[in-house]
């Protein structure tokens, strides 16, 4: 009964979370917004040539000229704010993420709360990585597949800077994101809220659920990037699988 009585005393109210999630998102928006400042004020020029990197490298190796078409006044403004903006969120993701594990963790009890410090490095990490596998995997064979396809002689391809340089960064932000999908679900059967034969039995559901995630959060409608994040997202489904398995086995 005293153990019970422990455990309700760390739970919160509703205004204390409400709060605490406040508190969380100022720390997050002052950190991204503090490298926002440093990028567009002093490498604003360098940050969008690394985004358009992957797009001037496929217009290059197909023949194409290897230039982005801004269509409206504001274009080549509003290319700057959103590459500073998303690569000051890749930049600040360890004060982000810290942040969000840490407000999860409020709502856990004292035990649990343990596998928040144990996941939030991985979570960083798997971000970041996730980011640069978009990058410079996916979004570069996508953009060739997609600028390639076909052989019609009357088809000019002139992208436009912002609908491509989106294209990039959505790609790479959902690829970052997915990423986390392994350790989220080695902290839910940490925590015995999934085990891992729910895991096993649920595959054909996850399978699913990849290709509709793909279909959300890919910038196209082309089937190509949705296929592209969708096969690794399963992939890190059964890496995830393979992780709760191995974390259960005993030491030898």
């Amino acid at each position: 009964m005293g153990e019970k009585d422990g455990l309700e005393g760390t739970r919160m109210s509703l205004g204390d979370h409400l709060e605490e999630l406040r508190r969380r998102l100022l720390y997050s928006l002052a950190a991204v917004g503090i490298v926002f400042f440093v990028l567009f004020l002093f490498f604003s020029d360098q940050t969008l040539n690394l985004v358009a990197t992957p797009i001037i490298e496929s217009l290059r190796s197909l023949g194409y000229e290897p230039y982005l078409v801004a269509l409206r006044p504001g274009d080549r403004f509003v290319a700057y704010l959103k590459v500073c903006g998303v690569a000051s969120l890749f930049l600040a993701s360890p004060v982000v993420l810290y942040e969000l594990w840490q407000f999860v963790a409020t709502g856990l009890y004292p035990q649990e709360r343990r596998y928040v410090r144990i996941l939030f490095p991985f979570s960083a990490l798997a971000f970041l990585v996730g980011m640069l596998f978009g990058y410079l995997v996916l979004v570069r064979y996508g953009l060739h597949f997609l600028y390639g396809f076909g052989s019609a002689a009357f088809i000019r391809t002139t992208p436009t800077v912002n609908e491509n340089i989106d294209f990039v960064m959505k790609m790479s932000l959902a690829v970052g994101v997915v990423f986390q999908l392994p350790l989220v679900m080695w902290g839910l059967e940490r925590m015995r809220l999934v085990s891992v034969k729910q895991f096993r039995a649920a595959r054909r559901y996850a399978l699913v659920g990849c290709a509709l995630v793909g279909m959300l959060l890919t910038p196209d409608n082309s089937g190509v990037t949705q296929i592209l994040l969708a096969v690794p997202l399963y992939g890190l489904y059964e890496l995830g699988i393979l992780l709760c398995h191995w974390s259960r086995q005993p030491a030898s």
